[in-house]
């Protein structure tokens, strides 16, 4: 797969390749408490109930549902994981930057969300 990118100096079309992305690091930045946590993320942690404890929990063991490397402004990918306390499953946004960003948390809708944990489109 390939990009198609402007040359912003010739203004012509090119193809490029795409990107690669190592969603992995997520975790070891995780692990090495080296991340952040958007403010966003932490008020939908607050009205949803869901401990800071959950979150890494559902990263570190969970699984990448989802990748978007051509997100803007970073590629960013979805964690499938559960709660560590009540074994409530959640989804959690992460975005790749120099330390890693949980961008948000949300307990996965069955209206969207088929339960192979893929996208219903």
């Amino acid at each position: 797969m390939a990009w198609i990118v402007l040359d912003k100096t010739t203004h012509s079309l090119y193809n490029s390749p795409m990107p690669t992305v190592d969603f992995e690091s997520i975790r070891i930045h995780i692990r090495n408490g080296d991340y952040e946590v958007s403010v966003h993320a932490f008020q939908r942690m607050g009205q949803r109930g869901i401990r800071l404890q959950d979150v890494e929990h559902a990263i570190l063991h969970g699984e990448i549902i989802e990748r978007d490397v051509q997100a803007i402004p970073f590629p960013k990918c979805i964690f499938w994981g559960f709660t560590e306390e009540k074994g409530e499953a959640i989804h959690v946004v992460c975005s790749v930057t120099s330390q890693s960003k949980i961008v948000t948390i949300y307990f996965p809708d069955e209206d969207k969300w088929a339960r192979d944990r893929i996208r219903k489109r």
